[in-house]
């Protein structure tokens, strides 16, 4: 007799699939998302400082895998989809509110620390340019990124806060 474990379902019996693991492009993509569905709930209750905060960190967590991209961005590659979130996040009106000091200084480290460019656009995530010291003059930017740095510039805020 073999010990030898066999399968008693029949033939015809279909295999359950394992759920795919997520690419790290798709697990990048899957947080971009939660940051969408975060703002959406912030946009809708202002008020609501559970919203803030879990806007606030998601937003923390996509700004460092924006980080994460390659020095070389190319155009259909996740760099594109982190700029289309920059653009929704800065026409949204949610960074019209005094930014933390916490994500001010990430924004800082990020911008100096990751691959050029990329840390910028994180930072972009993060802060606007008229609440970031540190935001960096147009010399100082990657040629590919004038476009949307210059956007993120002269944003102006929708609405006034405190500082």
């Amino acid at each position: 007799m073999s010990s030898v474990a066999t399968d008693v379902r029949p033939a015809s019996s279909p295999r359950p699939a394992a759920p795919a693991p997520l690419t790290p492009s798709a697990a990048t993509q899957a947080i971009f998302d939660a940051v969408r569905s975060a703002l959406k709930r912030l946009v809708a209750e202002p008020a609501q400082s559970e919203a803030a905060e879990a806007f606030r960190i998601i937003r923390r967590e996509a700004a460092h895998e924006i980080a994460k991209l390659p020095r070389k961005r190319s155009r259909g590659d996740l760099s594109d989809a982190a700029r289309a979130l920059i653009r929704e996040v800065t026409e949204s009106g949610v960074q019209d509110t005094a930014a933390h000091p916490d994500d001010i200084a990430l924004a800082t480290q990020l911008a100096s620390t990751a691959p050029a460019g990329s840390g910028l656009l994180a930072a972009m995530l993060l802060v606007p340019a008229w609440q970031w010291p540190a935001a960096p003059l147009l010399a100082q930017v990657p040629d590919d990124l004038w476009g949307d740095v210059t956007a993120w510039l002269f944003t102006a805020p929708q609405g006034f806060c405190e500082p």
